[in-house]
């Protein structure tokens, strides 16, 4: 086994190269292969809305029902956070996945859906995820209008608009085949400098007069040079002795 240092170490990598370079290249081709045909692709496709809060709102959760007003004011600014986080949390209940589910002849779950303001301000951002991108456009634009009128059913109101209606995304948002890409790359270079190391490590061969030092604890007094004429079949010497003789 060699000594361990900076110098071994890169000499192992320059010695072994061929074996880092197929066990990279193994790894990407795993990585590729999950990526573009085993992993389940996911889709995604947003809309965009916007909320009003009435002045018939009070706060803490009660209406006038005296006001049809729906202008803003400086005091319904401030309550847009209250909104965001009822609108929030209504869309994902199962009166309205329910509904939709129905309306579309196949199961939508919450954890499909999602609602967030934009930005601080009166805008919200729809999103929806499937495994298809037509399903995904489908569930946007049913959830929308089947939230609506949940919304309007329970809190007596209607200030939602819709500014931009989802749209059709072919491109999958899972799995990202950059990110994968990089990961399976640094997983193979990981992998690749571990079994060069470990090789190393369990390699007991004696190589080099430092092996022999490290071995004996004794310093080396002369080396006997390797010579390949010594080691030849007495068949390849004879070959060799009547070229000489030519």
């Amino acid at each position: 086994m060699q000594q361990f240092n900076i110098k071994n170490t890169l000499h192992l990598f320059l010695e072994h190269w061929k074996e880092m370079l197929i066990i990279i290249l193994g790894t990407l081709v795993l990585v590729s292969a999950y990526t573009f045909i085993i992993a389940n692709k996911v889709y995604q496709s947003s809309a965009s809305l916007m909320i009003g809060v009435p002045k018939a709102y009070l706060g803490g959760g009660q209406f006038s029902e005296s006001s049809q007003d729906q202008s803003m004011t400086s005091q319904d600014t401030q309550n847009i956070t209250f909104w965001v986080s009822t609108y929030s949390t209504a869309i994902k209940s199962g009166n309205v996945t329910s509904e939709v589910s129905k309306e579309l002849g196949y199961t939508v779950t919450a954890d499909q859906i999602t609602l967030s303001q934009l930005n601080d301000t009166q805008f919200l951002n729809l999103k929806i995820t499937a495994d298809d991108p037509s399903k995904a456009q489908n569930i946007a634009n049913t959830v929308i209008p089947v939230f609506r009128d949940y919304i309007a059913s329970l809190l007596k109101v209607d200030n939602l608009e819709v500014v931009e209606e989802a749209g059709f995304n072919s491109v999958p948002i899972s799995p990202v085949v950059s990110k994968n890409l990089l990961m399976g790359l640094l997983a193979g270079i990981i992998l690749a400098v571990l079994y060069v190391i470990i090789r190393d490590l369990f390699d007991s061969r004696i190589r080099s007069i430092d092996d022999v030092k490290a071995i004996t604890g004794v310093s080396v007094l002369t080396v006997v040079p390797y010579m390949d004429e010594l080691y030849e079949k007495p068949e390849k010497k004879r070959k060799r002795g009547h070229k000489d003789e030519k």
